[in-house]
């Protein structure tokens, strides 16, 4: 942590455990530190991964059961502070879409998510809903169609 505008600078490591904004509108993202200690962030492509599988999608409709919810931190100050927004992580673990969250040590006390994780089952839903309404546009005009009426 710096004060007065002071830059940082170390030799050691340095690690960054969430998306920061600064001042000037920029970003650090998400970094990890490999094994051999370099600091680097997360990649998706596929070229720096290995024993790919696809993701059992059959549910991600269950993201959509989560409760999303408004709130404030627990702390006097916090109380007093702006409202924030998210979904609650309870829910997401009780609708089972379980890669999302992140839990306490116990292993299964839900204590966070991972936000980035519904980007995936989201998608998915999103997918199969624009198919599902192109299908139904589809029977619309024929039946429009059949019985000699311009669909509208």
């Amino acid at each position: 942590r710096t004060y007065g505008g002071k830059g940082l600078l170390t030799t050691g490591n340095l690690s960054i455990g969430a998306m920061a904004t600064f001042s000037s509108g920029g970003y650090a993202t998400l970094r990890r530190a490999d094994s051999d200690g370099q600091c680097r962030e997360w990649v998706s492509s596929e070229r720096f991964k290995a024993n790919i599988l696809d993701v059992d999608l059959s549910e991600a409709e269950k993201v959509l059961d989560a409760r999303p919810i408004s709130y404030t931190g627990i702390s006097d100050e916090e109380r007093e502070g702006p409202r924030a927004v998210g979904i609650s992580a309870e829910s997401l673990h009780e609708s089972c879409w379980h890669h999302a969250v992140r839990y306490d040590e116990d292993g299964t006390t839900p204590r966070a998510i991972h936000y980035e994780m519904l980007t995936v089952p989201l998608i998915h839903v999103a997918r199969d809903h624009k198919s599902r309404i192109v299908e139904l546009e589809r029977q619309v005009a024929a039946l429009s169609a059949a019985s000699g009426n311009r669909p509208a």
